[in-house]
Parts: structure tokens; C-alpha cells; sequence
């Protein structure tokens, strides 16, 4: 005997068949459903007197019993006849319950803990989907009911089945007209692309959807391929050989149409379609003209400035409706209320610069004015700038005119956008690369003692202890401009640019051709400070007549792999030099002796080397700044000129 009996059933419904009684295709009122069950022992314990109930069919068979994973699928069966509310509801559900009773191998009953019998029951899951197709595991599979619904538990799916008829939509519209010859209207030779959607409109789904290619009114080449839809899905065909180019004979008669026929079929096999045609304007947006004025040329910020766009049909036989656009430049700002069209108060569609008056129409010969008023926002930048209006085709958002453009310029406003800078170039002395004002003048040095003659006479000038300017120096911008510095070795440069909102950088560099004789910067050359709109900033330059000390380097002074390193007689006369010149102002000149075959690129990383350990032994606190020139001197061997 088992210690643990554990008695289980499990119960699958399936739609095992259907019976089209008025033999149109699909399942309806008066059709016939056999269902079949699948019932599985899974206990370890044998059961006995197991059946099957069903709410809405009468099940046949039974009862019977099973052994332990015995599977029983023939001996339960029922049958079903679809009646006219199924259709009207178009889906049917139901589940059924099975029973047994836990016996011994001999037959004996086997008792729970009172002393009855045990009995297990089981309410089915589906093991079909609503069309039909098996499920290959249902127990594990989330199957809906026929509202679409679940309960999140897989096991208990109730059998569905769809009942109606299939159906199947089409949709042909125009997706592109190319404009092959670019004159900016639809005639002989352009191009039109058509797409085909496809929807199931039944309550079944459909396969192999596709375009029949027989049914065009146009010689297309059209393979589009056949797809499956579920019940209620939509679908734009794939397709090749969609496109028709315009003919003469087309132009002429001021249309073209095609239409088309989509086919599907239901999982019974009856094949569905459904027709559908589409229009084509040929010159329904032809031959317009579009000009654009502003009612000034000159603006600043914050002004209003009226646009006039003006859209004529050329056309003397043809009515054309089109969209009329205007696209505003950066930083313009339409004044909602402003738009008229013929002189009537009407509101465009606004999306971000973008204004369109939409569905305007045109008789032959007529014109359609809009205007509308803008204003110059504070983010606008000073110059010109194009505001541009064109017609639209309303049925592929193609522009059908050119461009019109309307330009203002913005003026500068100097106080709120120009920057100024000003500086000096002067003399340093002490090369700390600041510059070092005259002291203001000392009065407790007036007394009645410094007066030298009569009552009249004026107190003796002090000695002006500041650093002088350096006069007739000429200062470069990268766009060219160059000024020079007066007698005190100023200069200003008046809205020297228009900064952005945030700010812009400004280069100056001093040509150190016009420095005075002996004289070397100080300074950062070119320096570049940052400027902000309506700000005045200043950038001096320094320079100074200095000693030159120099030293003389070759590649004996360098070893390692590399041939990088300095040597230890080369680091030592380096820092020997550095102890004498630290307290005096001196410019270092380093010269490097190229040998002739040596290489000119391996010299230049040398000087850098020695430069580096010049600028590492310089202290942190020296009373100058170090100031260093290279050059690479080729030596040439002796009677060769070379």
C-alpha cells in the first residue's frame, strides 16, 4: 500500500472538428462543433468512475478509469450547433469539469482522514485557440478568452471559438508625387508612389494578404508580399513596382486613378477582398507664384515688422488649392492675432518657426494675400536675415513654388551688443608681466617750502616711478584689423566684436616686428581674453629690453635609448646658470648645432627637454618671468658651403 496516496486529474478541451451545414465557408448559426477532452491520471493512485460534465453540451462516454499517467482522449466527446446569438456575440466559451475517485489497484475505495473516499476534480484548459490551431502545451500557456481577457493563471483557459465571417479592408493611397523635373508642379513625367493598406475586418484571421496584380487599372509592375493578419490588424504592404510615372495623356486629362483589389483567406479556406481606388491631381497645384515684402529693411530689437506673402494662380483654365507656409528666421517671434488671409483675421497653424495657412484656393487667375506680424527677439544677432514663404501641396507637403524671401537687417545697438577692448603695450622692466601705474600723486609732498621763486610758481614734478607705455606698436585680430599704439603706448578697439549670450573669445596678437629695438615680450603673444555683449575688457601687453644669455647645445649633450636624456655635465651647467640669473631679468636663448645629417626633428625634441628642466630649476617664486627662445642652427662642413 502507498504510504502518501495523492490522487490528481487534469482535464484539456479541445475543438476537435466543425461542421459547415450551409457550406458558405465560415462558421455561423446552424454549424456544428465537436469538441474532444483529454483526460490525464495525474495522482499516484489508480481513479475510478471519472466523467466528464459540460455546461452547455451534453457529453457522451463514460465513466471510466485510469491508471496512474494514464491519458484518456476518445472515450469523453461532445457536439455543439452555433445558434443565431453566438453569432451575434461572435465567439463561444465554455469550460467543463472532470471528476474520479481514488482507488486501490484492487478497487477498493481509499479513504480520507473521516473516513470518505477521495474524489479529485479538475476545470479544464483549452488545448485549441480561438482559430482553431493547437496549443502545444496549454497548461503553460496563457490562452484569452473570447473578450481578450486572462487571469494570469494558464491552467484553467476556458475553450474559445471565433464565429463569423471574414473580411478583409483596403486602403490605397498616394505616398510620394516626385517631381522629376523639378519645375515645381505635377505633369508628364513625374512620378507617383502608392502604398497599400491592408486591415482584417472579420472575426477570423486571414493569410496570404496580398494586392492581386490583375485587378490594377494601372500598368503597374506590383509584387507585394502576402502576410498573415490577426483579427482586427492593420498592415502597409511591402511591395515593389509601386510607382507610375505621369504620362502626356494623363497631364491632359488632369487625373489619374488606380485602383486595386487586396485578397486574403480564412482558416477555413474561403478567400476574401475588397476593392479600393485613389485620385490623383495632376494639375491641381500647378503653375503658382508666391512673392514675399517686409514693410522694412532696417530693424532692432524688439521692433515689429509686417510680412505680406501674396500666392497667384497662373493657371487661366485650372481651380488650385495649396498651403501657404511662411518659415521665420531664428529668433523671430510671430504675434498670435496678427495673421490675415484676403484681408480677414485668420490664425495660421503654428509649429515653432513654422506658420501654414492651410487649404487655400485659387480660382484661375486669383490671388491669395496673407500677412502677418513678427517680432525681432533678443536672442537675434545683428546682420541680415531671410524670412521665407512658399506654396505647399496640401497632398504630399511638397513644396510646389520656390522659395520667396523677404530680408531685414538688424542693427547693433553698441551699448547692449559691442564690446570694447582696450589695453597698452608698455615697457617692464621688472618682466613680471603686470603693468605697473604711475602712483597717484603724493600732496603731503607739497609745502610751503617747495615753492622756488614767487607766489605764483608751481610745486617741482616728482619723478614718475611707473612703467612707460611703448609707443607705435601695431596689435592684430584674426579678421585683419590692426591698430597701433599712441605716445603712451595705448590702444582701443571699439565694438570689437558682438559677442553671443553667453559670451565669445577674442584674439589679439602683437607684432613684434614694431617693439623698439632690443625689446622682448613679457607676456602671453597672442593672448586671448573673453568678451561679454555691452562690457569693456582690457589686455596688455608687456615687453622689456633684457640680457640675452645663451646657450649653446649640440647632441653631445644628450644621451639614453632615446637619445633624449640630458646628461649629468649638461644638468649641472644648467643649474649653475639658473643660481646666477634668477635675481636679474635675462631672456634665454637656446641655440641647438645641427650636424649635417642629423635630424632636425630630433633637435626640436631636445630643445623641448632642456627647456622643461630649465622651467623644473626655475624657483616657484622668482622675480621674473622666465622668458625662453629656441633656434636650430645647422653647422656646415668646412669648403662644402653646405
Amino acid at each position: 500500500a502507498l504510504i502518501n496516496p495523492e490522487a490528481g486529474i487534469s482535464l484539456i478541451k479541445r475543438l476537435a472538428g466543425t461542421t459547415d451545414t450551409n457550406v458558405n465557408g465560415f462558421l455561423d448559426a446552424g454549424d456544428i462543433l465537436t469538441y474532444a477532452f483529454d483526460v490525464t491520471n495525474t495522482g499516484n493512485v489508480r481513479l475510478d468512475g471519472v466523467i466528464v460534465a459540460d455546461a452547455i453540451v451534453a457529453v457522451s462516454g463514460g465513466p471510466t478509469t485510469l491508471d496512474v499517467g494514464a491519458t484518456d482522449s476518445s472515450t469523453f466527446s461532445a457536439s455543439y450547433t452555433i445558434t443565431d446569438a453566438d453569432v451575434t456575440r461572435t465567439y463561444l466559451e465554455n469550460t467543463a469539469e472532470v471528476s474520479g475517485d481514488a482507488v486501490t489497484s484492487t478497487g477498493d475505495p481509499i479513504l480520507d482522514g473521516q473516513g470518505d473516499q477521495i474524489t479529485v476534480t479538475d476545470t479544464s484548459d483549452t488545448g485549441t485557440n480561438p482559430d482553431g490551431s493547437a496549443i502545444t502545451d496549454p497548461e503553460a500557456i496563457e490562452t484569452p478568452d473570447g473578450t481578450g481577457g486572462t487571469d494570469d493563471d494558464p491552467a484553467n483557459d476556458p475553450t474559445v471559438v471565433l464565429i463569423g465571417e471574414p473580411e478583409i479592408e483596403l486602403d490605397i493611397r498616394i505616398g510620394d508625387i516626385r517631381d522629376t523635373n523639378g519645375n515645381g508642379i505635377i505633369d508628364a513625367g513625374d512620378v507617383i508612389v502608392y502604398t497599400f493598406t491592408v486591415t482584417n475586418t472579420g472575426r477570423v484571421p486571414l493569410t496570404g494578404v496580398t494586392i492581386d496584380p490583375a485587378s490594377l487599372s494601372l500598368p503597374l509592375n506590383l509584387v507585394c508580399q502576402p502576410i498573415s493578419l490577426a483579427i482586427g490588424e492593420t498592415q502597409t504592404l511591402v511591395c515593389t513596382g509601386n510607382t507610375y510615372v505621369i504620362t502626356a495623356e494623363d497631364a491632359a486629362a488632369g487625373t489619374v486613378t488606380l485602383s486595386g483589389t487586396a485578397t486574403g483567406s480564412s482558416p477555413t479556406g474561403v478567400v476574401v477582398s475588397d476593392d479600393d481606388a485613389v485620385a490623383s491631381p495632376v494639375f491641381l497645384l500647378g503653375g503658382l507664384s508666391i512673392t514675399k515684402t517686409a514693410d522694412r529693411s532696417e530693424v532692432l530689437i524688439g521692433d515689429i515688422v509686417t510680412y505680406t506673402i501674396r500666392v497667384t494662380n497662373e493657371s487661366t483654365t485650372l481651380t488650385t488649392t495649396t498651403d501657404i507656409e511662411d518659415l521665420l528666421p531664428a529668433g523671430f517671434v510671430y504675434q498670435a492675432g496678427s495673421g490675415t488671409l484676403n484681408g480677414v483675421a485668420t490664425e495660421p497653424v503654428v509649429s515653432g518657426r513654422r506658420q501654414t495657412w492651410e487649404g487655400v484656393v485659387l480660382a484661375p487667375g486669383a490671388s491669395a494675400e496673407v500677412t502677418l506680424a513678427v517680432r525681432v527677439g533678443g536672442s537675434v544677432r545683428p546682420g541680415t536675415h531671410d524670412n521665407r514663404a512658399r506654396a505647399v501641396s496640401p497632398l504630399t507637403g511638397r513644396a510646389v513654388t520656390p522659395d520667396a524671401v523677404a530680408t531685414v537687417r538688424v542693427g547693433v545697438e553698441p551699448v547692449f551688443a559691442c564690446s570694447t577692448v582696450i589695453g597698452r603695450v608698455f615697457d617692464d622692466p621688472n618682466q613680471d608681466g603686470y603693468f605697473n601705474d604711475e602712483p597717484p600723486e603724493d600732496r603731503t609732498a607739497i609745502t610751503d617750502q617747495a615753492y622756488d621763486g614767487g607766489k605764483y610758481d608751481l610745486a617741482p614734478e616728482e619723478d614718475a616711478v611707473g612703467e612707460k607705455g611703448l609707443p607705435g606698436v601695431r596689435l592684430i585680430a584674426p579678421d585683419g584689423y590692426s591698430v597701433r599704439t599712441d605716445e603712451f603706448g595705448r590702444f582701443s578697439i571699439p565694438c570689437a566684436a558682438l559677442p553671443s549670450d553667453i559670451g565669445s573669445n577674442f584674439m589679439l596678437k602683437l607684432d613684434t616686428r614694431t617693439l623698439p629695438t632690443g625689446y622682448r615680450l613679457t607676456t602671453e603673444n597672442p593672448r586671448v581674453v573673453r568678451l561679454t555683449q555691452g562690457m569693456l575688457t582690457k589686455m596688455n601687453f608687456g615687453a622689456s629690453i633684457s640680457r640675452v644669455v645663451r646657450v649653446d647645445l649640440s647632441a653631445q649633450a644628450f644621451g639614453g635609448d632615446d637619445g633624449l636624456g640630458a646628461r649629468p655635465e649638461l644638468v649641472q651647467g644648467l643649474e649653475a646658470m639658473v643660481a646666477q640669473i634668477a635675481d636679474t631679468p635675462a631672456t634665454l636663448r637656446l641655440s641647438y648645432q645641427l650636424g649635417a645629417a642629423e635630424d632636425e626633428g630630433l633637435a626640436r625634441q631636445r630643445l623641448r627637454v632642456v627647456e622643461r628642466k630649465l622651467r623644473d630649476l626655475w624657483p616657484a617664486n622668482g622675480r621674473y618671468q622666465l622668458n625662453v627662445e629656441t633656434v636650430i642652427r645647422r653647422v656646415t662642413a668646412p669648403g662644402t658651403g653646405e
